[in-house]
């Protein structure tokens, strides 16, 4: 593909995001439980991220999560699908202002990958303080100073110790001063898969040693390693594994190794 054809191609992607986001204003507007005050918040915090003002939209993603929160009435279920929306809204007006599409989008994919309706709304708070940060690094072009001086093999060492515990990519990249996107770039770059199959693969593995070499029972397995619900330790498993739990449990072995896609 030529470069004449790859910059009409970048066009018509903005002119389209465009249309989608004139289409999303008519639509809020007129919309009932604070939508257009939604709406403007995330008019704001966008312009704000495209400037590389990190207090400013800090500050802005403040005011934002609130109004979700109370639009919500603090419904944890709900409040994350309507963080889910106020994504997609950030995504497609940054991406018509030159900010990285490639960047925003796996900046958006890490977040959703790490939250959810089990989590209280103070972890979802910090996690999405810590994409709008990340995403700050992103539109001002560079990342947060001392970025290559993570010891990724020293993380990667830490993560192997505590992966049974609830924390995030995010957490993980405040504590060691960088972006969450160059620390996932880093560890996939050294494990040949992104932060939350890595997680999955330790978790998963444990559980098989566990099922093949303990007298725990499935539900007491779930805990050991991590998951807090029963039912969805034995759906990830069932997916990764390729035959339930109990059937491990009972002698039974898959027909493909787990994980072994990257191998």
């Amino acid at each position: 593909m030529n470069r004449l054809r790859i910059c009409e191609e970048v066009a018509e992607f903005k002119a389209l995001n465009k249309k989608m986001l004139k289409g999303h204003r008519q639509v809020v507007l007129t919309a009932p439980n604070g939508s257009a005050k939604i709406y403007a918040l995330e008019t704001e915090l966008g312009q704000s991220i495209s400037k590389g003002d990190t207090e400013k939209s800090l500050e802005k993603a403040k005011h934002l999560f609130q109004a979700l929160l109370e639009q919500s009435n603090r419904t944890p279920a709900l409040l994350c699908e309507n963080l889910r929306d106020s994504l997609s809204a950030l995504k497609r007006y940054l991406t018509t202002i030159n900010c990285s599409f490639v960047l925003i989008a796996d900046l958006c994919s890490d977040l959703l990958s790490t939250i959810s309706a089990s989590q209280d709304t103070d972890y979802v708070k910090i996690a999405f303080l810590n994409f709008v940060r990340a995403c700050c690094d992103s539109c001002e072009g560079h990342e947060p100073v001392n970025a290559e001086d993570i010891d990724v093999k020293k993380i990667i060492t830490y993560i192997n110790q505590n992966y049974t515990c609830d924390f995030s990519l995010e957490q993980l990249a405040m504590e060691h001063k960088v972006s969450p996107s160059y620390l996932s770039k880093s560890l996939k770059h050294e494990l040949g898969m992104n932060y939350i199959d890595y997680i999955t693969k330790l978790r998963i593995d444990k559980a098989m040693e566990l099922l093949d070499q303990s007298d725990k029972n499935i539900k007491e397995i779930t805990f050991a390693v991590g998951y807090n619900s029963q039912t969805y330790f034995c759906k990830v498993f069932k997916k990764i594994v390729g035959i339930s739990a109990s059937e491990y449990k009972g002698g039974v072995r898959p027909l493909c190794a787990p994980f072994s896609e990257y191998s």
